[in-house]
């Protein structure tokens, strides 16, 4: 959304490189595809489905099919990798952003959608009144209030 920080607006976030663990993570990707597939699966949207939204999202040269996505998400077809260019239309086809936040995770980063960005703000707010009405009552007993 576009009330969303930039997810690389601070690069100081992330870690050095050598401190991250290996960044191999083509089997909690499939684990995410497959994921994505099956949670759209269960709200009725088949393979097919999810393909021909893909494809209304994308350009007419980046045509999916149903027969690429199965290929994609399949452990023997090792070869047939998922392009990291169809991620954003694969969820909002599937309307699960797993995908997405497996990758951002892998980099140490958090995706936070509104509802949750607003109950950070929530709870930043509630510990900022406390802290407050905290520096009042000190501030009233050492006025003898």
């Amino acid at each position: 959304s576009s009330t969303q920080g930039d997810l690389f607006s601070s690069t100081d976030r992330l870690a050095e490189p050598q401190q991250f663990c290996e960044l191999d993570i083509g089997i909690e990707l499939l684990g995410a595809l497959k994921q994505s597939l099956r949670l759209a699966r269960q709200r009725g949207v088949t393979v097919e489905r999810v393909a021909d939204a893909m494809n209304a999202l994308l350009p007419k040269e980046k045509h999916v099919t149903s027969r690429q996505l199965y290929a994609w998400c399949a452990e023997s077809r090792e070869q047939h990798r998922f392009p990291a260019e169809y991620i954003p239309a694969f969820c909002v086809a599937t309307q699960c952003d797993a995908t997405l936040r497996l990758l951002a995770n892998a980099i140490d980063l958090d995706l936070v959608d509104e509802r949750e960005q607003a109950y950070r703000q929530l709870g930043a707010n509630l510990m900022e009144r406390t802290r407050l009405a905290r520096e009042q009552r000190e501030i009233s007993k050492k006025l003898g209030e």
